[in-house]
């Protein structure tokens, strides 16, 4: 249909627009900030503006990044609040909801939202400040590449995130502008807008007698106060000069009073629009503050004699090519109308009338203009809403259809349902009430408070129990009730609680501004605390939406007539649309519920159609059939009827979408689109409103042809017409019905939340299928449709793959207005009955929404002859997850019949034959199919109906199916879990495979001594099979080769830790241990030997030993004992030092018992394994562990060198557990930081500092800083020595120098002193006088070195004052010691 509306004619224009609700039932989490700017702050009262909340939104405009795509903002004032809420139909945003309080400053309109390259800029005007808030742009404050390696359900942070008081309390950020002067009147409205440079904020104030504009720029002195006045001269000279009691209060004066005001941004300058009371509009340059156009507008009213003021005139305006347009909305009494004039700008101002368009309603709440169309959102006396659009160049108002209000009462079947049920599901409907109005309501009604101690987020319970409360204190006070009237009471305290939801309800959904955005093509309506999408009819809902629109006589006939194949079809449908509205009106509220009753019942749509056309015909048949003849009497009824039904019928039931010919990947440009929470809630509930719609339109077809039937003669249609009728039209009429009654019944069913068990079920069963997608979390919340969660998952992929097909895809340009009802259609397909597209049955598989699965099923088992055997799988597996093996495997039967023809089952068949491999793939397809059937069955624990199927598919099966000795084997191991153990034994021996029944007869002797059902096992004759029972566990253990006797060994040791016998459990996993080590089988022997050390830690200490057999070899070395001593006593110690010892030979790939203990630790040295080697040392006690820090020092040096290669220096520190962050030869230095403290013997050791000390500076490279100073705290003499032997004498003075000073009390903790050691009381303490000496006879001999002079005299220095100080603390210690 798009190809048709083309030459300057918008989809909606023609066919109109609707309005779409998604759920915003959740809970908002506002982030609250109050702001005291310091100016005048007055009563809110006194204060005279405007009734109601004012509001307003904004789109971004790039609509190509997934960031900004489908983003705006809406804002709300009311009184001195401002709200913001930042929405994304794509992406799901978080601390989006920021309510900003202006104290006591009244907020006016005009606020607006401007977006720059970085920012996003929000100026707000009070009636005594104004006010420029910078929050950060999205694309700068989310990264759009991100966005493509992360999931579906994505959740970005939003704009207002980082909002908070410091950042709006800036002082560039608001300007206090006016003071208590008197007789200045406050503002009354404002209209604010941004530079083109993005760099000076402009704000437009009015009052009653001027108007000031403020220009800020982006420092706190830039900020600039005019006062515009009109062209007199007089006028500026007595404004300047008489105060406003001089000038007087003349109807003049009231007549210039700024009934509305906007700014309009031009390529150099701003321009002021302002409308008076007395309708005259003025034009001032913002640069120059001259006024440049003046001009009365009644002139274009034609009628130059009104004298009303108007205090409602309001003005819009919207770019037109280089020019602007505006949109004046004049308000004269009665007299209201809209006036379209065109501003040209260059050279000169101009203005140039275009059209004007009178008002149908009284009361305007906002008004919105676009270069084609106008709208207009009313309220009526009546309280009701309106909302109209036109286009500019034909101004004629189509109404918006408006989504009507919640019903006060709830209609049920009392006798069927009970109240709690009914009221219930109307309370926790997906999308309709929201958590704050439930917990409002319910705080209203539970008077006695048996709720409030509750946690939140129980609302259901809490709804229950004070309805409960309610309802038992009545009971008390009623005495004696007889069931129906305990009924009755119940229902009266549902509908009580009910009304006070809805009346909370009630004040949400108000709408209270229009954002329609040209740039995007979005449509929104704003309403109290929430919003609502405009969204393009098609041409079914265009149909039935506008009413006494004549199709044939449609202005635009020329590109209607063809979507219904000419002029003729065109006033055909016409006519008939006017019958099917006739027959609508008259039906009764009890026969549209009668109808859908029925239907739900599963009774034939026809019949049903049938019995209430008679009783029509009965009730209004005279005036009913004049009217139908009057409208049909010149047009052919069957050619409109099947034009109706074509269109009810297109586009829904298309072919599968090639969805593996696409990949949508992550810079798809669909990828994420209405993704979002509220776009996929925009989807959800669009396609329930297209459902329903058509359902009532398919129920008024029904009833028209049943009239037409029965009423062929009184009007007048021909037998071959009432033929046509009854053969053809009505049975394509009836599997329609149906189908959009299964339709509507899934858009309004909810989504099922199961518990996680059967969820990972669930998982399980559909991994075995060979459905492998992502299986994320997918709980649904309590009032999210069954739609959106298909949608959210599984269903949005695959619409989007097909929309991406669309042939006229590159020509989309509003991803709203074009992109939006393809969405629609994809849905529609995929969801639809008739057809092959199997997507959301897998949804309903795959996702496990049991309840949801067996609806859909028996809605369509009556009639629908499509995808009928995949609809019995799908119902049971729906049966085999929640235990009703029964029915799951009669279900799987009778779908069997379908694997040929039908794709879900043949795709299951496909799946199963490449897990399989190609002997399969030549068997029979159902016999696959119940093998299939059989694995999800035992998997879901329902072996008794596995059984079933197997047993089925047993006897269907030839001889020389391939699959033949498995289905054997299959019935065998369900008779073993079903306790049939003679059944499983008579399925192993008639196995026609002989290799599968040792396996089979293995399972069924490992089941019984599980069981410990060892006599069962001796009661079978075993024929041909006696040898595998005929010796005792143990000895059939001992006698397994080593491949096989894991299993009876494994027995064993669980059996023995079972009893709590930990000690033979550790010899039976020895013994396994030793036989491993026979075969060279060393990881196994090695896990065999952990798993006794882990036995014998759970004894204890004096019995944890075993006895182990002697090997022949050690018995021929010392033949005398060899008669006497068979066996060694081994201890805990010794299995640990051959565990150890094992583990470390088959690190290196060596024989276990070729190596010694320090064999093993060169080995593991030569390796670079050094963790290992120290473990191994310390267990086997080698004393000298400095090889170990001299290899890996050397190591040290050579990366640091570069002079290894860093990849393998990586291998080897992974080895020893070596962190990969940083340089490998950082982490070598760390390693041997961290193994020297490990390989010396004790704290005062040295022996593997001087072994790493030696090697590095015999390699010529420096000490590290933490191993000299582990070695001044361990040996600081040793230190010296080593530096001086190395030939580093200033390393080495420097070292004396720091130890004298420690011994002298400086730096004392840098050589493990505790106290000062020249103090009296401490502890004696030495000097390495030899190593000094030494080192200060090289000095000498080097003293023609300045820098060695310099070392030795302050050596020389040092040491005596050193020795000075000794002398002085000696003395005192004598002295003391003599007193």
């Amino acid at each position: 249909m798009a190809s048709c509306l083309k030459e300057n004619l918008t989809g909606y224009s023609l066919l109109g627009l609707r309005e779409v609700v998604p759920d915003q039932t959740g809970v908002e989490q506002w982030k609250e900030l109050l702001l005291n700017t310091g100016g005048t702050h007055l009563t809110l009262q006194d204060i005279k503006l405007p009734e109601g909340c004012i509001s307003g939104g904004y789109c971004f405009t790039d609509s190509s990044s997934v960031v900004t795509r489908n983003r705006f903002i809406c804002w709300q004032i009311t009184n001195d609040v401002l709200e913001l809420v930042e929405h994304s139909l794509d992406l799901n945003l978080h601390g989006n909801c920021l309510r900003i309080r202006f104290q006591g400053l009244a907020i006016l309109e005009g606020t607006s939202i401007h977006e720059t390259r970085n920012s996003v800029v929000i100026l707000v005007s009070t009636i005594s400040s104004v006010h420029r808030l910078v929050f950060p742009h999205p694309s700068k404050h989310n990264d759009p590449s991100a966005f493509s390696s992360m999931g579906t359900n994505i959740s970005v942070p939003s704009i207002f995130t980082e909002a908070s008081l410091p950042w709006l309390r800036e002082s560039f950020s608001h300007q206090v502008i006016n003071s208590t002067t008197t007789n200045v009147s406050l503002p009354s409205t404002a209209a604010s807008c941004l530079s083109a440079n993005g760099k000076e904020a402009l704000f437009a104030l009015a009052n009653t007698t001027s108007i000031s504009l403020i220009r800020m720029g982006q420092t706190p002195s830039a900020v600039s106060t005019f006062n515009l006045q009109p062209s007199s001269n007089l006028s500026r000279l007595l404004s300047g000069y008489l105060p406003t009691v001089l000038r007087g209060t003349s109807t003049q004066e009231n007549e210039e009073t700024t009934a509305s005001i906007c700014l309009l941004p031009t390529s150099d300058d701003v321009l002021v629009l302002a409308i008076s009371k007395g309708l005259k509009l003025r034009i001032w340059s913002a640069t120059t503050q001259d006024c440049r156009l003046e001009f009365d507008l009644v002139e274009f009213l034609g009628e130059k004699s009104v004298k009303q003021l108007g205090s409602l005139h309001r003005i819009r305006w919207c770019p037109e090519d280089e020019n602007f347009k505006l949109g004046v909305f004049s308000s004269f009494g009665k007299k209201r109308s809209f006036l379209l004039i065109n501003l040209q700008t260059s050279p000169t101002l101009k203005l140039n009338f275009q059209s004007s368009i009178a008002a149908q309603h009284s009361r305007l709440i906002d008004f919105s203009l676009t270069s084609d169309h106008l709208y207009a959102l009313w309220s009526t006396s009546q309280g009701d809403h309106l909302l109209e659009f036109a286009e500019t160049t034909r101004l004629q108002w189509k109404q918006i259809a408006l989504e009507p209000g919640i019903e006060s009462d709830i209609e049920y079947d009392d006798t069927v349902v009970d109240p709690k049920q009914a009221y219930m599901q109307a309370l926790f409907k997906p999308g309709v009430f929201s958590v704050s109005t439930l917990s409002k309501a319910l705080q209203a009604f539970d008077r006695s408070g048996s709720t409030r101690k509750r946690r939140p987020g129980d609302i259901k319970e809490d709804i229950i129990m004070a309805i409960e409360t309610e309802l038992s204190d009545q009971l008390s006070d009623a005495g004696d009730l007889t069931e129906e009237d305990y009924l009755q009471l119940a229902a009266k305290c549902w509908a009580q609680f009910y009304a006070y939801v809805v009346q909370y309800h009630l004040k949400r959904p108000v709408p209270i501004g229009l954002l329609i955005d040209e740039n995007t093509g979005f449509h929104a309506l704003l309403k109290k605390g929430m919003i609502s999408f405009l969204r393009p009819l098609d041409l079914v809902e265009s149909l039935v939406l506008q009413r006494g629109l004549r199709w044939d006589e449609h202005p635009h006939v020329d590109v209607v007539s063809p979507l219904f194949g000419g002029q003729q079809s065109a006033s055909g449908l016409t006519a008939l649309l006017e019958v099917l509205l006739l027959v609508s009106d008259n039906l009764l509220t009890e026969q549209i519920k009668r109808f859908d009753h029925s239907m739900f019942q599963l009774e034939s749509a026809d019949q049903i159609a049938r019995e209430i056309a008679n009783e029509l015909l009965e009730n209004k048949s005279l005036d009913l059939l004049n009217a139908m003849h009057i409208a049909l009497s010149s047009v052919d009824v069957c050619m409109a009827l099947s034009v109706l039904l074509q269109q009810l019928s297109v586009g829904m039931n298309g072919g599968n979408a090639k969805s593996s010919d696409i990949f949508l990947g992550g810079k798809s440009p669909l990828r994420l689109l209405f993704n979002g929470a509220l776009g996929l809630g925009a989807l959800a509930e669009s396609s329930r409103q297209m459902a329903d719609l058509r359902l009532g339109l398919c129920r008024d077809i029904l009833i028209v042809q049943q009239l037409l039937i029965l009423t062929q003669e009184e009007l007048q249609l021909s037998s071959e017409d009432a033929e046509t009728i009854r053969s053809e039209f009505l049975p394509r009429s009836v599997p329609l019905a149906h189908a959009y009654y299964a339709l509507s019944w899934l858009c309004h069913c909810p989504a099922q939340t199961v518990s996680n068990s059967l969820v990972e079920q669930n998982i399980r069963a559909m991994t075995l299928l060979g459905f492998k997608k992502s299986q994320e979390s997918y709980a649904a919340l309590p009032c999210k449709s069954l739609v959106e969660l298909f949608l959210s998952l599984d269903g949005g992929r695959a619409v989007r793959e097909m929309v991406l097909q669309e042939e006229d895809a590159s020509e989309w340009t509003s991803s709203w207005l074009d992109v939006f009802p393809h969405f629609m259609k994809a849905i529609g397909q995929l969801l639809w009955p008739i057809g092959n597209h199997v997507t959301f049955m897998e949804f309903l598989m795959e996702r496990f929404q049991p309840l949801a699965v067996q609806g859909y099923v028996r809605l369509q088992q009556s009639w629908c002859e499509w995808n009928t055997c995949s609809r019995k799988f799908l119902m049971a597996v729906a049966l085999m997850a929640t235990g009703e093996g029964d029915k799951a495997s009669r279900w799987m039967l009778e779908a069997a019949e379908g694997i040929v023809k039908e794709q879900l089952l043949h795709s299951v068949v496909l799946k199963s034959v490449d897990e399989s491999g190609d002997a399969v793939s030549q068997s029979d397809p159902v016999i696959r199919f119940y093998l299939v059937c059989v694995q999800l069955l035992e998997q879901a624990g329902l072996s008794s109906a596995a059984l079933r199927v197997a047993l089925v598919a047993l006897n269907g099966s030839k001889k020389e199916d391939p699959l033949l000795a498995t289905i054997w084997s299959v019935v065998a191991k369900l008779h073993l879990n079903l306790g049939h153990y003679q059944e499983a034994y008579e399925a192993i021996v008639n196995n026609p495979d002989s290799s599968q029944r040792p396996e089979t007869l293995g399972r069924l002797v490992n089941i019984l001594l599980e069981r410990k059902q060892m006599d069962t096992l001796l009661t079978f004759p075993y024929a041909g099979l006696e040898s595998e029972l005929e010796k005792i566990v143990e000895r059939r253990a001992r006698s397994s080769d080593v491949l096989s006797m894991t299993l009876y060994y494994s027995f064993l040791y669980a059996f023995h830790v079972r009893q709590g016998k930990m000690r033979k459990a550790a010899a039976v996993m020895h013994e396994q241990a030793l036989r491993y080590g026979c075969e060279g089988e060393s990881a196994k022997m090695v896990k065999c030997l952990l798993a006794c050390l882990n036995a014998l830690r759970l004894v204890s200490r004096e019995e944890a030993w075993l006895v182990k057999p002697v090997t022949a070899s050690s018995a021929r070395k010392n033949s005398s004992e060899s008669l006497k001593h068979t066996v060694d006593v081994i201890e805990y110690a010794d299995i640990e030092k051959e565990y150890e010892l094992s583990y470390a030979c088959i690190n290196l790939g060596q024989p276990i018992t070729s190596l010694s203990a320090s064999d093993v630790v060169a080995l593991l040295i030569s390796r670079n394994r050094y963790e290992s080697a120290l473990r191994i040392a310390k267990i086997f006690d080698v004393k000298d562990t400095s090889p170990v820090v001299e290899h890996l020092a050397a190591n040290c040096v050579a990366l640091s060198r570069e002079q290894a290669n860093e990849d393998d220096a990586w291998v080897w520190l992974s080895l020893n557990q070596s962190s990969g962050v940083g340089k490998a030869s950082e982490q070598a230095w760390r390693l041997l930081e961290k193994i020297i403290p490990k390989a010396e013997g004790g704290d005062n050791e040295t022996r593997c500092h001087r072994a790493a000390a030696r090697k590095i500076l015999g390699l010529d490279c420096t000490l590290p800083y933490w191993l000299a100073a582990s070695y001044k705290l361990r040996n600081p003499g040793e230190l010296i020595s080593l530096y001086h032997q190395a030939g580093l004498l200033e390393d080495a003075a420097q070292v004396t120098l720091e130890l004298v000073d420690a011994m002298l009390g400086k730096g004392k903790e840098y050589f493990g002193f505790t106290s000062n050691p020249l103090q009296i009381n401490a502890p004696a303490v030495w000097l390495p006088y030899t190593v000094i000496d030494r080192l200060i006879m090289e000095l000498e001999a080097n003293s023609n070195d300045s820098n060695y002079k310099m070392l030795l005299n302050d050596m020389k220095d040092k040491l005596e004052t050193y020795f000075h100080t000794a002398e002085r603390v000696s003395r005192s210690i004598l002295e003391l010691s003599v007193s």
